[in-house]
Formats: structure tokens, sequence, C-alpha cells
């Protein structure tokens, strides 16, 4: 496998800043997160982050204003911690979305 499937060049990397207005929308789509419902919790921050803001998951690391937090517990959940998608569609659909842009650049 190419080196940079894992690790993008700087030139390739992506850092996108999250505002308060992405980030409530992120949390919308949060039902629990893996302090308060560790057994559910199966999609990264970032997984979300990826869908809300339409940023290339292989190539873009985030940067929140301030901290997202759990709708459920109201701890905060950062970027790679893991969440539960408020709708068991949203999960089949982040990670149908993941396998696609894993399998592309997998091809390339």
């Amino acid at each position: 496998m190419p080196r940079d499937f894992f690790d993008p060049t700087p030139e390739e990397q992506q850092v996108v800043l999250i505002d308060a207005e992405t980030r409530r929308k992120a949390e919308k789509l949060i039902e629990s997160c893996e302090q308060c419902n560790p057994l559910a919790a199966e999609i990264s921050f970032d997984n979300i982050l990826d869908r809300v803001t339409g940023s290339d998951p292989t190539v873009t690391d985030y940067i929140l204003e301030a901290p997202a937090k759990c709708p459920h517990c109201r701890r905060e959940t950062f970027s790679k911690r893991l969440s539960l998608s408020r709708h068991k569609r949203n999960n089949q659909m982040v990670r149908a979305f993941l396998f696609d842009q894993f399998a592309a650049a997998a091809i390339d």
C-alpha cells in the first residue's frame, strides 16, 4: 500500500476550522458518545464532521473552535472519540461513505 494512503503529504493535508454553527450541526447528529454509551459508539466525531462539511476524510483534520458536547451526557466529545449517530440510517450512510472513500484511495 502506498505511504500516502495513511499519511498524506503536507501539500495534500487539509485542516478545517470548525466554527460554532458547524459544530452545532454535527452535534445534532450525535445520539450518545463513547463515554455514556461505550458499547454502541462506533463512529468517530471526525466522520460526522466529514459528512457535515463534505470534506474528504482521507486528507482532512479538524480544529474545533470549542469542544462539541454529547447531547445525552453533555461531556465534551473530541474529534477522535466515537459517537453514535442519531439515526441508524446515518450510521449506515457514514460507513458506506467511508468504505467508498478508502476503496477509491486504495485503487489509486
